[in-house]
């Protein structure tokens, strides 16, 4: 795992023996009753406290170009950005922003297998990057969500059965400041559900996250448009029950609302 340390320099990410292997259980947590027959109440059993959606990282060929065309649709501000004119020769990474939504475009310069430190955040190394880059095109890598502590509610999603990604890191000598965890979205895929908590969030210490440059924002916190927030995420799976079983024990979220092709009307 790309492990943070105290020490700088670079490390390398290593592979999880237990990645790609989904929790065996006995029986389906999920049931399927269709729209008209589900009802809706709220257990209060979430494992962690969660807080928000706090962003949503896309994997791309050319992160200045992809993100600009994403900001310019959506109204959205570019406010913080690492590339080569801040001195990073490995890899570029955007964040946009409009009020509580923001969207962080990045995309491989190197061919480099390590990670760095310096940014608890990019948990992908430049060749991986690349590698997701050509296997799904412009992606979803990461589905970030600020919680009240990344380091427990990585351990308490792992010990109910997710799969581990990425362990508690921090920047050097930011280790209370910022904390980012990560574990496997799906236990057979390779989306991560990122965990980021910490002081630096509270009281925008940084422009997004640790590494980062801070830029001057044109439309300030509300944007062009006045896009708000994610309201939710879809995630496409191969078989929906499992995928739900595998969400609902490693986080204790509930179910919410619920469609089946008998209750969907395409007008």
């Amino acid at each position: 795992n790309g492990k943070g340390s105290s020490r700088c320099g670079r490390i390398r990410r290593s592979p999880v023996p237990s990645r790609r292997i989904a929790p065996v259980r006995n029986a389906s947590m999920a049931k399927l009753v269709g729209c008209d027959n589900f009802v809706r109440n709220n257990p209060r059993s979430d494992k962690f406290e969660v807080l928000v959606f706090h962003h949503i990282e896309f994997v791309c060929g050319d992160a200045q170009s992809t993100a600009a065309r994403w900001a310019a649709a959506l109204g959205m501000d570019l406010v913080a950005r690492t590339d080569l004119t801040t001195g990073n020769s490995r890899f570029s990474s955007r964040a946009l922003r409009s009020r509580r939504l923001r969207f962080v475009f990045s995309a491989a310069s190197s061919t480099d297998e390590d990670l760095d430190p310096a940014f608890p955040s990019i948990t992908l190394s430049p060749a991986a990057m690349t590698r997701y880059v050509t296997t799904h095109g412009l992606a979803v890598f990461a589905v970030g969500i600020h919680v009240a502590d990344a380091r427990v509610a990585f351990e308490r999603a792992v010990a109910s059965g997710a799969v581990p990604a990425t362990e508690p890191r921090s920047a050097p000598g930011d280790e209370e400041n910022v904390v980012v965890s990560e574990v496997l979205l799906h236990a057979d895929g390779d989306t991560v559900l990122r965990f980021v908590s910490g002081e630096g969030l509270e009281d925008q210490s940084h422009s997004f996250l640790p590494g980062y440059t801070p830029v001057a924002s044109v439309h300030g916190q509300n944007g062009a448009y006045g896009f708000d927030r994610v309201d939710h995420v879809v995630s496409n799976v191969s078989g929906l029950l499992p995928a739900v079983d595998y969400i609902m024990a490693a986080t204790g979220f509930h179910e919410f609302a619920e469609f089946t092709a008998a209750g969907v009307r395409i007008r």
